[in-house]
């Protein structure tokens, strides 16, 4: 979604702990976000990433890979969201809106020939694969 949301911060430190385990010797990770580079330089003051962040405000790639939006803040607030944002809140607190507030997640697992062997489109907006899930299917 954006830098901004506490989930997308959470998930993006969980992947950034557990960065060499989900890439192993020949993967990459790339984040896209709907925040701006300036947003996120504004707002992210804790860590540096060992990978790159893709800044899709206009959400040319949410369209292109046909990331849907939820219906509305029950669908997107469903399943284990309200247990992921108390531990993301720990951490983090909501920073800058930016984009679309109701886009799900996805992820893909795009091979180097850009052949996609993984997609994962949330149901939520906590629904996204785990450092441990992502290591099994880079391997």
């Amino acid at each position: 979604r954006y830098y901004g949301c506490t989930l997308c911060q959470y998930d993006i430190h969980t992947y950034a702990e557990h960065y060499q385990e989900i890439v192993g010797d020949t993967g990459k990770l790339f984040v896209v976000l709907q925040s701006t580079p300036e947003s996120i330089k504004k707002q992210m003051t804790r860590e540096t990433l060992p990978f790159e962040i893709i800044c899709d405000p206009e959400g040319k790639l949410y369209k292109e890979f046909e990331i849907n939006l939820a219906k509305d803040k029950e669908e997107l607030g469903g399943g284990n969201v309200v247990a992921k944002v108390t531990e993301a809140r720990k951490l983090f607190s909501h920073g800058d809106y930016e984009g679309e507030e109701l886009q799900l997640p996805a992820a893909f697992v795009v091979k180097s020939d850009l052949t996609i062997t993984y997609a994962k489109y949330g149901k939520d907006g906590a629904d996204v694969p785990t450092p441990q899930e992502l290591e099994q299917l880079l391997k």
